[in-house]
């Protein structure tokens, strides 16, 4: 997850990002990705750091806990706000979307 993560991130954000900075003439700009790129980076962080304990503090698939919950709608959260972020860095370069 945290590959997957780190993939998107450079896809969906480094890499527009860069494009723009190197004046292309189009540049391509993913939502799912953006929305996300910050949920598989923590989720992953998170598994790798905390192994099994991971899965005590966030359930199973079947039945995630309230902590899960809540940093899924968060981490949500904070993709949208990525890709505005992206968006409006976008636009303010001249393109358009």
């Amino acid at each position: 997850m945290l590959f997957a993560g780190a993939v998107l991130s450079y896809l969906c954000v480094y890499e527009p990002l860069e494009s723009a900075a190197r004046q292309e003439a189009k540049v391509a700009l993913s939502l799912k990705g953006a929305i996300v790129c910050p949920l598989a980076v923590v989720m992953g962080a998170a598994y790798l750091i905390l192994g099994k304990r991971a899965t005590d503090l966030f359930g199973t698939r079947e039945h995630p806990s309230a902590v899960a919950w809540v940093c899924g709608v968060l981490l949500v959260l904070v993709g949208v706000g990525l890709y505005f972020y992206i968006k409006a860095a976008l636009e303010a370069k001249g393109y358009q979307f």
